[in-house]
């Protein structure tokens, strides 16, 4: 009798049972035919996922669970396979049809596909059913229906939910500019003053109204608050959590569309969020990773167990799933349309260190009084330029 030598494949995640649940739940399921390969998933925080850095940890895994905006980078620096040369025709057809969004296409960079969505999110907004039906307020569905409603809310001694930790602020900063009609685009100028400004100081009011603690939260971290404590009964940004509206929770969240910022329905824009999943060019088994990769993404597991284990799956199909939606308070019928019509930012090779610098300079203008706006807008205006890759020659850390 013969025996295949064992492989061992690691991979990289974020820490949350959104993104481990279904990795650890897809061990088993994946070794019954599969037996002499291995599979140990490392985890890190959500702050490194998202703003991390890439080149750290390439000669350590095989797969990285990656965010989009990183693509521009990956491509550049040529860190991932093209998934085109490993995986399955027909799979990369069917996300490509019926991908969530643009989530597919999110990941796709210099006609190479660098990683495949494994997990689609947005920037929505979220409720607590029971407090708002207490008070009698109904979800708002525009920004000035946003302010009478947090009003209503400061007057009751209570207040609005927001995730306002720097990297949140900017991801707010570009759902709210994309809505006023201004988005940053990878061929594109920075947002126009006019938008720029508005956007500013929208989000200003809004945080005027937030918990005190809200400079220290993350969604993950604002919604724990919000299931554990009856003060905030709305957060009108921040990336979907199905886990948060499961029906297992005695208190739950429900998810909903984000308000129309400019006033025009239906509300658009969400700033699309989610990962994807590569393989890395230091893997000296990627035919090995790219079968495992394939498990994860097919339709039958993102519609069934990826689900189930507290996966938000990237597959169209797998947010049709009425037993799913059921299960996870509609999550998936409430947010789907704000999902498919999301915001995709840009992903060139200076991006994210445009994204990097410019964070803390929209946080301070956000959270403060003492900010130039005028200024602000003119310096970030040339780091933008400076950061294209038209530019490249005059990229540098700011």
């Amino acid at each position: 009798m013969s025996y295949e030598k064992s492989t061992r494949i690691k991979g990289l995640a974020w820490d949350h049972e959104r993104c481990c649940g279904p990795l650890d739940a897809s061990i088993p399921l994946f070794k019954k035919n599969n037996p002499h390969i291995e599979i140990q998933w490392d985890k890190q925080p959500l702050s490194a996922f998202g703003e991390g850095d890439l080149n750290q940890v390439l000669k350590q895994y095989d797969l990285l669970i990656i965010d989009h905006p990183f693509i521009g980078e990956a491509s550049e620096g040529n860190y991932f396979h093209d998934l085109k040369n490993l995986l399955p025709t027909g799979l990369i057809e069917a996300h490509s049809l019926d991908a969530v969004g643009p989530s597919f296409e999110s990941y796709c960079h210099n006609k190479q596909l660098l990683a495949l969505p494994i997990d689609t999110a947005s920037q929505v907004a979220v409720s607590r059913p029971d407090v708002m039906k207490s008070h009698g307020w109904h979800l708002p569905k525009t920004y000035q229906e946003l302010i009478e409603l947090s009003k209503a809310v400061q007057r009751k001694g209570l207040y609005i939910g927001y995730p306002a930790a720097e990297i949140d602020i900017m991801c707010s900063y570009l759902t709210v500019s994309a809505a006023l009609g201004s988005p940053l685009k990878d061929d594109g100028a920075f947002t126009d003053f006019t938008a720029f400004s508005k956007a500013i100081n929208m989000l200003k009011e809004m945080l005027s109204f937030a918990h005190p603690d809200s400079l220290e939260w993350n969604p993950i971290q604002c919604y724990d608050y919000m299931i554990e404590h009856d003060d905030i009964p709305y957060s009108p940004l921040g990336f979907g959590y199905l886990n948060y509206s499961a029906r297992a929770f005695s208190t739950k969240l429900s998810f909903h569309n984000i308000v129309a910022f400019n006033n025009e329905l239906p509300a658009h824009c969400g700033l699309l969020g989610g990962a994807g999943i590569a393989i890395s060019k230091h893997s000296d088994k990627p035919q090995e990773a790219a079968k495992y990769l394939a498990f994860l993404c097919s339709p039958e597991y993102q519609s069934s167990g990826y689900i189930f284990a507290g996966g938000q799956p990237a597959f169209g199909a797998a947010w049709r799933n009425k037993q799913a939606d059921e299960q996870f308070g509609h999550f998936f019928s409430q947010t789907l349309e704000a999902t498919e019509h999301a915001y995709l930012r840009p992903r060139f090779s200076g991006f994210m260190t445009f994204f990097r610098s410019a964070m803390p300079v929209i946080a301070s203008l956000v959270t403060s009084d003492s900010g130039n706006t005028s200024q602000a807008w003119k310096d970030l205006s040339e780091r933008f330029k400076a950061c294209q890759p038209s530019q490249a020659k005059t990229i540098k850390d700011f």
